[in-house]
């Protein structure tokens, strides 16, 4: 069965990451410098088919992280794994695409790959996608760039916010001082339509509106609570919109397009 192989496959891949630190050969990533929502949809229907079940923990959550590390090195990013504690023997992990400037981080782009339980299969499927074509899109435009992207695990099911925490408390150990953007929903339903809250929304809505992107309804961007990066004390911009609409304002941001 495919799941079972992805999931065997996901533990020998972690496990030489986690114990390999050299960066992979230099890639460079293939298409154009624009996020592609046909592509966004691919990776949607991928995880939301063959791994429904992305609970916190699990083989299928394991799998799934290492479908994002594989697309990720695709477009060319050194991946550095964290372990993202869940219960007694249980792990989950944070994938993280390392800024290709080198440097510490100048805005960090996160979001959530596993599912809650008794949720559907698409649920934030559709927002991997669009990080996983921003990711290769920003590789193509600035291929220097200064952006880490962040798949989390443990983020759903309950409100513990696991690899958000954890994810914060490697940005403070580091010393790090990003702005934090969190990919809240990416939604069909939303077609044409940005919202972003938080620190420098207003810039962003009025970037949204020069690409004739439509507002989003107010409450589509906001944060989950507790909103761990606020709490942190990190700037936290939460997005929300259709996915060729979050994809292309983003892209167009972290360019300054």
């Amino acid at each position: 069965m495919r799941i079972v192989a992805l999931a065997a496959a996901a533990a020998a891949v972690l496990a030489a990451c986690a114990s390999d630190g050299a960066p992979p050969d230099a890639v460079d990533p293939p298409g154009p410098p624009a996020v592609r929502v046909g592509v966004v949809r691919r990776h949607a229907a991928e995880l939301a088919g063959e791994l429904p079940e992305r609970h916190a923990g699990t083989q299928q959550e394991l799998a799934a992280a290492t479908y994002v590390l594989g697309h990720l090195q695709r477009a060319g990013y050194v991946a550095r794994l964290v372990d993202v504690p869940v219960a007694n023997l249980v792990r989950s992990t944070n994938v993280v695409a390392l800024p290709p400037s080198g440097g510490d981080p100048e805005v960090v782009v996160a979001v959530p790959y596993d599912v809650a339980p008794g949720a559907p299969g698409d649920e934030g499927a559709a927002a991997v996608g669009v990080m996983l074509e921003l990711a290769r899109a920003l590789r193509v435009a600035e291929p220097r760039h200064g952006v880490e992207l962040v798949a989390l695990g443990a983020e759903r099911g309950g409100d513990r916010r696991l690899g958000s925490r954890r994810l914060a408390r490697v940005l403070l150990d580091e010393g790090a001082d990003p702005l934090v953007v969190t990919v809240q929903t990416v939604d069909d339903a939303l077609a044409g339509a940005f919202a972003a809250r938080g620190p420098g929304a207003d810039d962003l809505a009025a970037l949204a509106r020069r690409l004739g992107v439509a507002p989003a309804p107010p409450g589509a961007a906001r944060p989950p609570s507790p909103d761990v990066f606020t709490q942190a004390r990190f700037d936290h911009l939460s997005v929300a919109g259709g996915p060729a609409d979050v994809g292309r304002v983003l892209l167009a941001y972290l360019t300054d397009d």
